[in-house]
């Protein structure tokens, strides 16, 4: 349920992105630790955050062991803390061990309905969809304030905990509007496809809507399903090119070189890929899905489509068959992720929010939470 780390940011070509909001917050004196849940070798990243400190496994505990018991292990940082803040619901369980543990006020942040995502794809698996219930509804109580990037996802926390709706806060993603933008490239594609090779990405059924007509797509990503859809299409007489991962900073320079960018998705939450799309000026072609169709408006700043191949593939023709078309929804598109997803204006609302935490929710002194935290274990 964890293993989030540095290190795997770094091998999905993430890292910078992720930590573009940390690096603005510290610009406004926001001092960030954060928590991973790496080994010692996080500390080879330090050099590239110098004033970011990391706090890792660096005893070498077990992951469940690690959970259970960072707030201790990190216990002298984590009590000088005024605010902690989770990345996403996933380990949001061991963020509340140390809010209570240390009487931090608590954020808790989801890109995505964790919960959603695995009913969806572990049906089956009865005792762990129970566990993620329970971090979610324990960590709805117990959070300061509730952040979602969608309304959507808003209203299916305020389902699980009603109280949510007097803390909760709507805040999209952001993306970068200077590094991903309109760049002068030949088209090299006429599609480009970027994210997990995974059921929920729905990639099949774009790639079948593909084969029986003469476009060429980028498959950018990797994942379960990599080898398997690879020996199935193959390249498609050279009409699929196989990129495998590509690191965020190479990102714009390939999404340039496409005619448009298709996600077909069953579900998502904000995809952050589609606003570095949307940003690079793209036709965007988008399943009518939520976390999807709350981003595009039909035929103004993008195309919606069903999610099946025949569906894909009438969508993919209409749209690239368009050419006035494709030049309208790439300038609205690149409009509307500069006027609502800039890093800019994601980082000062997150200033804003943890200002006004601090101020409502003052934390105690260090020798007096240390001292509450022995006597609760007397």
């Amino acid at each position: 349920m964890y293993s989030c780390s540095l290190r795997t940011w770094a091998d999905w070509g993430i890292l910078d992105r992720e930590l573009a909001l940390y690096r603005r917050l510290q610009e406004k004196n926001v001092r960030v630790s954060i928590v991973s849940y790496g080994g010692k070798e996080e500390y080879d990243f330090q050099t590239r955050i110098p004033d970011i400190q990391i706090l890792c496994n660096w005893i070498g505990w077990s992951e469940q062991r690690y959970a259970r018991r960072l707030h201790q292990l990190h216990g002298l940082r984590l009590m000088k803390s005024q605010v902690n803040k989770t990345d996403q619901m996933i380990g949001a369980d061991a963020a509340v061990r140390a809010s209570r543990a240390w009487q931090t006020p608590l954020v808790v942040r989801m890109g995505y309905d964790w919960s959603y995502n695995a009913r969806q794809i572990h049906s089956d698996k009865p005792e762990y969809l129970k566990r993620v219930e329970d971090i979610h509804r324990d960590a709805l109580e117990h959070a300061a304030q509730v952040v979602v990037t969608t309304q959507d996802i808003g209203e299916r926390m305020i389902e699980k905990v009603p109280a949510v709706a007097e803390k909760l806060s709507v805040v999209s993603d952001f993306v970068d509007t200077d590094h991903f933008k309109p760049m002068p490239c030949a088209k090299q594609f006429d599609l480009v496809y970027v994210g997990h090779m995974i059921e929920i990405k729905n990639v099949r059924a774009l790639l079948c809507a593909i084969e029986g007509t003469k476009l060429s797509i980028a498959m950018i990503g990797d994942g379960e399903l990599h080898k398997e859809l690879q020996d199935r299409f193959g390249t498609l007489d050279g009409r699929i090119h196989w990129f495998g991962r590509v690191s965020n900073p190479e990102l714009p320079q390939l999404l340039n070189q496409a005619r448009a960018f298709v996600l077909p998705s069953l579900f998502e939450g904000q995809p952050r890929v589609m606003l570095e799309a949307m940003a690079c000026g793209m036709p965007i072609i988008g399943s009518n899905v939520p976390g999807i169709n709350n981003l595009i408006e039909h035929r103004v700043t993008g195309y919606l489509c069903d999610t099946d191949e025949k569906g894909i593939a009438a969508a993919l023709g209409d749209v690239l068959s368009q050419p006035e078309l494709m030049r309208t929804l790439g300038e609205n598109a690149r409009q509307y992720a500069v006027d609502h997803f800039s890093l800019e204006s994601a980082a000062d609302r997150d200033y804003k929010l943890l200002e006004r935490i601090v101020r409502e929710r003052p934390t105690k002194s260090k020798a007096e939470r240390i001292r509450d935290y022995l006597l609760r274990r007397v």
